[in-house]
């Protein structure tokens, strides 16, 4: 059955049954919160469009499909990464890149994994930024109440995957009870 959840990519607007929703990570900007402030347009462009290239080769190869002729010379460092969490966590993908949506709460995003670690059902967003930063577990919450929402799962952890430029990662978990009261 199709999704009543539609995406423009151009415009980065989400629209149910024709109405628009605020994304998730619009909500930043809304908020004042700028975590990319003082790095200069040009650099902060070219990492979200290395960004998105690298959400599409990682969800590829957690898929199986990747085709690694298909993969760029620049994200091959993050893709090791990826692979190297793979090898030493075990964790159980089940659902990749999906659309989310709440609708109590009127808005919609796009979240990266979930699937059990530890044997916890986690949420984890992947990030090829240099710093994390609290705005992160945030967003999370926020993925995190509309799949609660939508499908009537119970997340139980909430981490962050930090593939960095040489290869390797940082699996940070964010635990802050308060990113639910900030999100809401």
């Amino acid at each position: 059955q199709a999704s009543p959840l539609t995406f423009d990519p151009e415009a980065h607007r989400y629209e149910l049954a024709g109405k628009t929703l605020i994304s998730v990570t619009r909500t930043w900007q809304l908020s004042g919160y700028d975590p990319y402030e003082g790095c200069p347009v040009s650099h902060i462009e070219g990492r979200a469009q290395l960004g998105k290239v690298c959400h599409a080769v990682f969800a590829f190869d957690e898929l199986g499909v990747l085709d690694e002729n298909t993969v760029a010379a620049p994200v091959w460092p993050y893709l090791r990464g990826l692979r190297k969490f793979r090898a030493d966590k075990k964790p159980k993908m089940k659902r990749v890149e999906e659309m989310v949506f709440s609708k109590r709460w009127q808005y919609a995003g796009r979240f990266d994994w979930i699937g059990e670690i530890d044997g916890k059902l986690s949420l984890v967003e992947w990030k090829i930024t240099r710093k994390l930063a609290w705005i992160f577990g945030v967003q999370l919450a926020g993925y995190q109440c509309a799949v609660e929402e939508m499908e009537r799962l119970k997340i139980k952890a909430r981490y962050v995957l930090q593939l960095l430029e040489d290869g390797t990662y940082r699996f940070e978990p964010y635990t802050d009870a308060s990113d639910f009261d900030t999100w809401l």
